[in-house]
């Protein structure tokens, strides 16, 4: 299964995000789930990263783990907002249909 974490502040503001594990919906190279949690964690780190120029600690590794935090971006923080929610938007609707295979977990910090 995969598990995203994402943590938030009181304000629900996305401050970290860590992906983790697989899908294990078909075999490797043929999954479907993990493919899109991987490409959609891709493409919001990488919009964070070229396009806003956002100040972002992350880590990629080959083994399905990725995960990145925020840094102070207070000038950006409504655009940030509108790109993390979309991310978190995006895992919950794949966790809806595939379930056994995606779960998310919030928490508050």
């Amino acid at each position: 299964m995969i598990k995203v974490r994402i943590k938030k502040d009181p304000d629900s503001y996305i401050h970290s995000v860590e992906v983790s594990g697989h899908a294990d919906y078909a075999k490797h190279g043929e999954d479907i789930i993990c493919s899109a949690v991987s490409f959609l964690s891709q493409a919001i780190l990488n919009g964070l990263i070229e396009i806003l120029k956002a100040d972002v600690d992350y880590t990629v590794n080959q083994d399905g783990y990725l995960s990145f935090s925020i840094n102070n971006n207070e000038y950006k923080k409504e655009t940030i907002k509108a790109l993390l929610d979309t991310f978190e938007l995006g895992i919950k609707t794949l966790e809806e249909g595939y379930g056994k295979n995606v779960k998310l977990v919030k928490e508050e910090v």
